[in-house]
């Protein structure tokens, strides 16, 4: 099975020519759809992502489309608040925010093989009461998916 992975497209376009040459039996995108240091203005991210949405719709069983800490942050979840956001984005992302959390999933595993679009730890695990990877899909949009840096004491 020949797989494609991106991460981190933050607007960018490229992921299209790649899938086209590729033909790819399974594409899979980490996350972090929009938002941006590189200048690619907020028409493009959204049209971007846009086209990446039909691009799952069309192909519902070979693209797996995960959520990141950027995409959450402009869907106004606090918790994932993080650089580059841009109200434009998040304006348009708060009317397709329905559809983003229902063509989106937290984690995607591929014959033992966990993709996230951050690590998942066995504390973090135990912490959300979970024993199965694949159970954090079941889990609403909650600051269990914030990173919040702890104090490390002496």
């Amino acid at each position: 099975m020949k797989i494609v992975v991106f991460g981190d497209i933050h607007g960018r376009l490229e992921w299209y020519d790649v899938v086209q040459q590729e033909n790819p039996d399974l594409t899979i995108f980490l996350g972090d759809y929009v938002s941006t240091h590189e200048g690619i203005s907020a028409d493009q991210q959204c049209g971007n992502l846009e086209d990446i949405l039909n691009f799952k719709q069309e192909y519902p069983d070979k693209v797996i489309l995960l959520r990141g800490n950027h995409d959450m942050q402009h869907l106004g979840y606090s918790w994932a608040e993080c650089s580059g956001l841009n109200r434009v984005v998040q304006d348009w992302m708060m009317t397709i925010k329905d559809r983003f959390l229902e063509m989106t999933q937290w984690v995607h595993v591929q014959d033992s093989i966990v993709f996230s679009h951050a690590g998942i730890s066995k504390v973090w695990m135990q912490n959300v009461g979970l024993d199965n990877v694949e159970d954090i899909n079941t889990l609403e949009p909650s600051e269990k998916f914030g990173f919040w840096p702890c104090k490390l004491s002496d």
